[in-house]
């Protein structure tokens, strides 16, 4: 999408806070925590968030399912 993401906290509850939180601290979002190094890909139907410790093994599967294209 080529736009940064900033959020005016860690979590969409409000906690608060009144100054800036950790910035690489994990987020929650609709019940996922979001941590820093996970992969995001999101599109006009919705947001995908691959855990860092899963990227190799998600983009196996895709390379299979695609046939490589």
């Amino acid at each position: 999408m080529g736009f940064p993401a900033r959020s005016r906290g860690v979590s969409a509850q409000d906690m608060g806070q009144t100054g800036p939180g950790p910035v690489t601290a994990p987020a929650v979002v609709a019940g996922a925590t979001v941590r820093r190094g996970d992969a995001i890909a999101a599109d006009d139907d919705g947001v995908l968030c691959v855990p860092l410790q899963d990227c190799s093994h998600t983009l196996g599967h895709r390379r299979r399912d695609q046939g490589d294209r």
